[in-house]
């Protein structure tokens, strides 16, 4: 393995590992139901979102493949993302103030957090792809950022946990206000790192510049929240479908399923932007390097099954039963997960975004038709259900179009 590849897994290892461990201190300090809420509104967050990225994330990976000035790109998606934030922010502001719910959670609370998260993984997503589409150096400092404001939110969270014990009244909405806090300040952090990297766009260029990425960033930006929504539907579901009180146990179980499944999924991550660039030098290369991932994915996935365990043990003696369940369940379908990721980046790369497209919504109207129809029966395993059926329908699909345009083309 490369040690870039090595730099890249390292940075995600301690992300994820430093999240989870403030997912941890939350699990003790705020009920089920707050817990179920502040998850659902990540993932309502990470759908949205997309919006305000608007397909920044590939248009970028397939501009700097084209031989663009990634520092130039990365400044203008910055400006343009910050704009389409705050229209959205204030579209939505307006629609709080006449309805109090929205997909089952607090509009006012949703607001803060859909902020927060722009933070945390929006302006992040910007400069991965930019790490990534340059693969040096620049893969180690975008870790060590990462880990720098995960470290921040272990630290406040671990002083709400000392708060708690003093004072348990309004600590949700501390926690709340905090996150939004916190992201604003990793922001800073962030642009004062990676200022010697960023060519900022002049006024004039703004206005141009994102109706230039509106133009052109339509199929990007709405694969992309249908690939949100196949991620995080299961959470709006199981919340809106079951109760707070199951989606709180699930919630639970798929954090610590999430770790050990994005840390996996950093080997498929890591390899988009070539994936691009092996496209336009040879297909042959393109489809061994799509096998290549794939089985390191699941060479991996193997070799991870003891911390698997170590971690179901865990949930066992700290968690309701119900929690190792679910847990067992999502784990039992990682490497299916896996796959589906790797095949969603290949169709992104050979320019097959409508058809990406049309299986992020086929494989989301499956999950919803799965999970409404058995979740009376089978309460929470219709979800992990719906999820595995569109993940194999994914992978399926995928290898199938991969081909048709193979067969069109060479």
């Amino acid at each position: 393995m490369n040690t870039k590849l090595l730099s890249f897994l390292f940075g995600n290892l301690g992300v994820f590992s430093i999240r989870f461990l403030y997912f941890i201190i939350l699990t003790f300090i705020l009920d089920l139901k707050e817990i179920a809420e502040f998850t659902t509104c990540i993932s309502i967050s990470g759908i949205l979102l997309c919006i305000c990225n608007y397909g920044n994330y590939n248009l970028f990976m397939r501009r700097s493949s084209k031989g663009e000035d990634s520092k130039k790109i990365l400044g203008e998606y910055i400006f343009t993302s910050i704009i389409l934030l705050f229209l959205f922010s204030v579209i939505f502001y307006i629609y709080s103030q006449y309805k109090q719910y929205f997909l089952g959670v607090r509009t006012e609370n949703l607001l803060l957090i859909l902020i927060s998260e722009y933070f945390f993984s929006a302006v992040p997503g910007i400069f991965k792809a930019y790490a990534l589409s340059e693969y040096n150096q620049k893969i180690l400092l975008d870790s060590i950022t990462n880990i720098i404001t995960s470290l921040l939110l272990l630290i406040c969270s671990s002083l709400l946990w000392y708060f708690y014990y003093t004072s348990n009244s309004y600590v949700y909405s501390y926690w709340i206000n905090m996150y939004l806090l916190i992201g604003v300040i990793s922001f800073i952090i962030r642009i004062l790192i990676w200022k010697k990297n960023i060519v900022l766009p002049s006024i004039k260029q703004i206005i141009p510049n994102l109706f230039i990425q509106l133009k052109s960033g339509n199929n990007f930006m709405f694969s992309s929240v249908f690939r949100n929504f196949y991620l995080n539907i299961d959470k709006i579901l199981i919340l809106n479908l079951l109760g707070k009180e199951v989606a709180g146990y699930y919630a639970i179980s798929f954090r610590f399923f999430n770790v050990l499944l994005m840390i996996l999924n950093s080997i498929s991550g890591v390899k988009e932007a070539k994936l691009y660039q092996l496209y336009e030098e040879s297909f042959l290369k393109f489809k061994s390097e799509i096998k290549a991932i794939n089985n390191l994915s699941l060479k991996y996935f193997i070799f991870s099954i003891p911390l698997w365990i170590v971690v179901a043990i865990s949930i066992y003696y700290f968690y309701p039963l119900s929690c190792l369940y679910i847990f067992i369940m999502l784990m039992l379908i990682c490497p299916i997960q896996l796959l589906s990721f790797t095949m969603l980046n290949a169709l992104n790369s050979i320019g097959l975004e409508n058809q990406r497209l049309s299986l992020m919504i086929f494989s989301v109207l499956i999950n919803c038709i799965i999970s409404f129809s058995l979740s009376t029966y089978i309460s929470w395993g219709a979800i992990v259900i719906g999820i595995l059926i569109s993940n194999i329908i994914i992978v399926a699909s995928s290898k199938y179009y991969i081909y048709t345009y193979e067969y069109k083309n060479f």
